[in-house]
């Protein structure tokens, strides 16, 4: 009988502990936590640090926008700047018939010129100072502003507005368009294309139709005179049929009163015809010896169709019309160039484009482009060309003044996370330099929306505010966007006659 192995406890074998795994694990979690807080420029493992950001958001959107401006609110600011705006314009020192009496003289700080406008809470707006003097003796704006004033004594203020594909389908502008013309009057649809180079190339407030044209533009830019109108499209026709014809549209009621037409002579012009209804209002031949930007305006008339027509002879080349009302108020240009940057400028010969600016009385010229070129870049003398083109504008007549408008959002994917595309910050620093130094003012598009990867929240909006391509706004974003741009420049209009009234 075998005998009983007694087993000692302390003889069984140890069972070994998983130290190894639980070390590995420990180190992979410091790993992480530190990439998710180190910043990208030093970190290892960025693509972690945009996961924990992924995980802190409920829909994937960046977490570091802000929402879109609330457009009720907005409207509302607007109806309150607005109600006190009569009580302000009846006090300055042009129409003393106010309640007020004025404001005592004070004492003013000198204030250089470049310096940028502090008294007044502006929230996307900068305006620089551009003679400088006690309290500044004119800030970028003041120009368009009196304009403004003037519209109270039966005047005129017209805003010539060139955009890029941001502002088609009159997105943005016609909203700006809208308000200053119910508030301040309306002086008419102002300035029209002959022919349209895109189906989205639209008015809010007028129709036209065309035929038998040949068009140049400045985005080609192969036009041999460089004379290509105020909108940068100049159409052609050799002999009879080239036509163009402008009606409004059903919900625009004012009557036409004038029509001025651009055109360009040349040794072998030939006839148009400036019509309303059957009736011809002015003939006009084209010839000359000399190649220069001509004129011809027909008035005295009330109509709502008017008509362009090529009779006969030899070349006829026309730049555009203006319409006009005969009624005190504002009138907007639509210059709306899909594709257009600064750079398509340089083709326009430059004396033409400040021919056609005084021949239009522009009293503020805005620029708004920047979203082509964050496709392609910028070139190395970006803003020492766009304030080239900023300076001759502005002095090319003393009651203008000048506004750039910056890009609006645009992004690209980092680590899965929307972020604003980097050459949107530089682009908009270029502008910012050049429209300071040139004297103009400048308006943050891309801060109004919300700042970065903004326009993620604004397609997420209801209504959508921005389009599926994350690069176009919507109509209702043109709306929000043309409301806030018209609130900066009504709180600064606003100052600007408090200011008056002290001086």
């Amino acid at each position: 009988m075998k005998k009983k192995r007694n087993i000692k406890v302390t003889d069984r074998e140890k069972i070994p502990f998983p130290s190894g795994a639980f070390s590995v694990l420990g180190a992979f979690i410091i790993i992480v936590a530190i990439a998710g807080i180190l910043p990208d420029s030093m970190n290892l493992f960025p693509s972690v640090k945009g996961f924990i950001r992924k995980l802190k958001s409920s829909d994937g959107i960046s977490t570091y926008s802000k929402l879109p401006p609330d457009h009720k609110k907005v409207v509302s600011e607007i109806d309150d700047i607005e109600k006190n705006l009569k009580e302000e314009i009846d006090s300055t020192e042009n129409n003393p018939v106010g309640n007020k009496d004025p404001l005592p003289k004070r004492n003013l700080e000198n204030i250089p010129s470049g310096t940028l406008k502090k008294s007044v809470a502006l929230d996307y707006l900068e305006i620089p100072c551009t003679r400088g003097g006690a309290g500044c003796e004119l800030w970028g704006l003041d120009n368009f502003f009196k304009s403004l004033s003037n519209t109270r004594k039966k005047g005129k203020s017209i805003i010539t507005w060139y955009g890029d594909s941001i502002t088609s389908n009159d997105k943005i502008i016609s909203e700006v368009r809208r308000r200053f013309q119910k508030h301040f009057g309306d002086g008419g649809p102002g300035f029209m294309f002959m022919k349209n180079l895109w189906l989205w190339q639209t008015h809010s407030q007028m129709l036209f139709k065309w035929g038998r044209w040949v068009s140049h533009d400045i985005l080609k830019g192969k036009l041999k005179h460089r004379r290509y109108g105020l909108g940068g499209i100049l159409v052609e026709k050799i002999g009879p049929g080239g036509y163009t014809e402008f009606y409004p549209r059903s919900t625009y009621e004012t009557p036409f009163a004038s029509i001025s037409v651009h055109y360009v002579t040349n040794k072998e012009g030939g006839n148009f015809e400036i019509k309303s209804g059957d009736k011809i209002l002015k003939t006009v031949n084209t010839r000359s010896d000399t190649r220069k930007d001509s004129y011809v305006t027909a008035d005295g008339f009330s109509s709502t169709n008017l008509r362009v027509e090529t009779t006969g002879g030899g070349i006829v080349q026309i730049g555009g019309v203006v319409i006009e009302s005969a009624l005190p108020g504002v009138e907007v240009d639509t210059i709306s160039l899909t594709g257009g940057r600064f750079v398509h400028f340089k083709p326009m010969k430059r004396e033409s484009l400040l021919s056609n600016l005084r021949w239009r009385g522009t009293n503020l010229v805005v620029f708004q482009f920047g979203l082509n070129e964050s496709d392609t870049g910028i070139e190395d003398d970006y803003a020492a060309s766009v304030e080239s083109l900023l300076r001759d504008v502005r002095k090319s007549s003393d009651s203008l003044s000048c506004i750039v408008i910056g890009p609006t959002d645009k992004v690209k994917k980092v680590y899965g996370e929307y972020q604003t595309k980097k050459i949107i910050h530089r682009i908009i620093r270029e502008q910012k330099k050049a429209a300071f130094r040139a004297g103009c003012a400048y308006f943050n598009a891309w801060k109004a929306m919300g700042g970065n990867a903004s326009i993620v929240k604004w397609y997420h909006s209801t209504p959508r505010l921005a389009n599926g391509d994350l690069t176009h706004i919507s109509d209702s974003g043109g709306n929000l966007m043309g409301s806030l741009i018209y609130r900066e420049l009504l709180k600064a209009y606003s100052a600007y006659l408090k200011e008056r009234r002290t001086r």
